[in-house]
């Protein structure tokens, strides 16, 4: 009768000890990089700010590290948003490397590539704009454009880029997964931020998903220097 405790305890510790073996976080400072990666058949999750695109002007004006600033000189955290949105709208953007289109391209042909950005949804069509502007363009994959999770942060797909707008990212993507009937056995998702890897790294576990994460670089330095000169 107590002999089949240690049995359990064993298999348990077993199954965890397998777990490591269906996630990953890599640092990574090109693009170039991901091609390694992004196997026949995976889900691609491309972020977009800091990792995609970025603005042409060099006062880094409409970027993620300069709405950080904005946080403290406006009183609520609803008026800056709507003062970087307000800017975000106007400001041209350009690809964070050169070579990021003919890349994507690329991975497209082997592997199902979706945008996945905590992007206001007032931004998407700003968004899909910049990427075709700079010749970026996300095949159709998912049927039902313009689906949105209504709740008190609604999610868009638009363009096959899913603008979760302050939604638990991890309930988010899978949300819209589900709903469009995708089943992927491999998630590799490419972001400069590696706590929005770590949260959708979690939600792969839970469901068996083999997950890698690439931690995306090139722009820290200028970050980091943007940040040092308008820190008060």
């Amino acid at each position: 009768m107590n002999k089949a405790i240690p049995q359990k305890s064993i298999i348990f510790t077993l199954l965890l000890s397998f777990l490591p073996l269906f996630s990953e976080i890599i640092e990574i400072k090109h693009f170039h990089e991901i091609v390694h990666y992004c196997t026949p058949g995976a889900l691609v999750l491309l972020d977009m700010d800091n990792t995609t695109l970025e603005p042409e002007h060099e006062s880094q004006v409409a970027s993620e590290q300069w709405f950080s600033t904005l946080i403290r000189k406006f009183p609520t955290i609803d008026a800056a948003i709507s003062h970087y949105c307000a800017t975000a709208l106007n400001t041209p953007m350009k690809t964070v490397e050169p070579t990021i289109p003919e890349i994507l391209h690329a991975i497209q042909e082997q592997a199902l590539l979706l945008g996945f950005t905590m992007r206001s949804l007032v931004l998407a069509p700003q968004t899909v704009q910049a990427l075709h502007h700079n010749g970026i363009n996300l095949l159709s994959q998912i049927p039902d454009q313009g689906f949105m999770i209504e709740d008190q942060f609604p999610v868009l797909v638009y363009h096959d880029i899913i603008f979760c707008q302050g939604r638990k990212n991890g309930i988010t993507l899978f949300d819209v997964l589900d709903a469009n009937g995708i089943c992927p056995e491999t998630i590799v998702m490419i972001d400069d931020k590696r706590q929005y890897l770590e949260v959708i790294e979690r939600a792969c576990t839970k469901r068996g998903i083999k997950f890698i994460g690439l931690r995306y670089g090139y722009l820290d330095e200028k970050v980091k220097q943007f940040l040092a000169q308008h820190s008060l």
